[in-house]
């Protein structure tokens, strides 16, 4: 046994470990069925509201969440094979104790040799070991490899937890520095659309300095962070279609799915199936957002243009928070709000 299988061992525990490792490596195909079967369940409803496409990849996204904790808890593991002791072909005689009589009246009688009957003897005849089944076999070939498979994994999962820790530090920071209250007529505005919108919960609405694009940070407080050019670059039909988007991730609890889905990216992050079901997720967000917005403020050509002016004044942000241009493909998101044919895509130039 190498360093890494006792440090492995004494970290988790050898049933532990073993059963943790295979978790691992069964994700692998797990994954991999889960995703054929959101592929068909997209395409099924791809005539369908992006609500309904949004809830099956976050219900994808849940199975994944919970099949390595299954397969861990009904995993069997390996156990090494016992080798049967054959019994002896002739049976043991116990060595008899003669007793003698203490009546001196009564001799004793003669000894003699007991008689052993001749046990038969069985004919052992050599069989063929039949060959143990693949997955046995594909089982001892994985076995060695087990504490490197937990060690790369337990390797990854630090380093991305403190990448995340560091953007969510950036998105802390967000909330408080440069940071300005808004004027009246403003929040009176954004507290009507909010009534509108259904949002009972009571939202912060600042100016900062520090974002180029509207973005939500929180959840039980939620803040909605409002770029100083975003007031200037927009007109007030787009600048309420903004504020509408902001306020339909707030009402959908969108914060919260995607420190989640963070979360779930992070543990389970060496299986592509993973990635490509939350940018689903992502991108029907965004769709289910861009509804709302179009429907409240203007209709879809007005938001589409604020999508496009918004897209001008976007620079990189913290991926914590949840903003107007995020998820999906912009010029994606536009054809699909406009009603352009879907086979015309291919053709236009991405912006």
């Amino acid at each position: 046994m190498n360093a890494i299988e006792e440090f492995a061992y004494e970290l988790f525990g050898e049933a532990l470990f073993q059963r943790f490792g295979w978790a691992l490596l069964h994700f692998l195909w797990q994954g991999v069925i889960v995703a054929a079967l959101l592929g068909v369940g997209m395409r099924l409803l791809r005539r369908k509201s992006p609500n309904a496409r949004y809830v099956l990849a976050c219900a994808a996204l849940g199975v994944l969440a919970t099949l390595p904790v299954l397969t861990a808890c009904v995993v069997s593991i390996p156990s090494g094979v016992e080798i049967p002791v054959p019994e002896s072909a002739f049976p043991i005689v116990e060595p008899i104790a003669l007793q003698m009589s203490e009546t001196p009246d009564i001799a004793p009688a003669p000894l003699r040799a007991p008689a052993i009957a001749a046990a038969p003897v069985e004919q052992v005849t050599s069989e063929p070991v039949a060959p143990s089944p693949w997955s046995q076999r594909l089982s001892d070939i994985l076995l060695p490899g087990l504490p490197y498979v937990v060690g790369v994994w337990v390797i990854g999962v630090l380093i991305l937890s403190l990448w995340r820790a560091a953007g969510w530090t950036r998105v802390r920071q967000l909330k408080t520095r440069s940071t300005q209250p808004i004027g009246e007529d403003l929040a009176e505005t954004f507290a009507e659309l909010a009534r509108r919108l259904g949002v009972s919960r009571p939202v912060r609405l600042v100016r900062s300095g520090l974002v180029k694009v509207p973005a939500v940070v929180g959840w039980l407080r939620p803040i909605l962070l409002l770029p100083v050019s975003a007031m200037s670059g927009l007109s007030p039909e787009q600048f309420r279609a903004v504020l509408a988007h902001e306020l339909a991730h707030i009402r959908r609890h969108d914060y919260l799915v995607n420190l989640l889905q963070t979360i779930i990216e992070t543990l389970l992050f060496y299986h592509p199936a993973v990635w490509w079901i939350s940018r689903c997720i992502r991108r029907e967000r965004e769709n289910c957002c861009d509804d709302v917005a179009s429907a409240a403020c203007g209709g879809e050509f007005v938001y589409a243009k604020a999508l496009v002016s918004m897209e001008e004044l976007r620079q990189a942000r913290p991926g914590l928070a949840v903003a107007v241009t995020g998820g999906g493909t912009l010029i994606n998101r536009i054809r699909r709000l406009l009603g352009a044919p879907a086979e015309q895509s291919n053709r236009t130039t991405r912006w």
